[in-house]
């Protein structure tokens, strides 16, 4: 429902945010993982507007991977 929707709209935000400040903060080491990982974001939004994105459980899965990832390089 609306609810879901929700969650789910705010959950890629963060993932973005996370991500994008990564891409300007991290060392230069873990800048190409950031970008990479923006790249896999926007290919799983771009892949799910035709297609599956979330609910199959390897494609949630390496959402929550990535966006676990991101998280934690950004805790230093």
């Amino acid at each position: 429902g609306l609810l879901g929707l929700l969650a789910g709209g705010w959950l890629i935000w963060q993932a973005w945010r996370a991500l994008w400040r990564q891409i300007n903060r991290a060392a230069a080491v873990w800048q190409p993982v950031a970008v990479g990982m923006l790249a896999l974001l926007v290919d799983m939004l771009a892949h799910g507007l035709v297609d599956h994105s979330f609910f199959l459980v390897d494609l949630s899965f390496v959402f929550y991977l990535t966006l676990g990832t991101a998280v934690w390089m950004g805790s230093d």
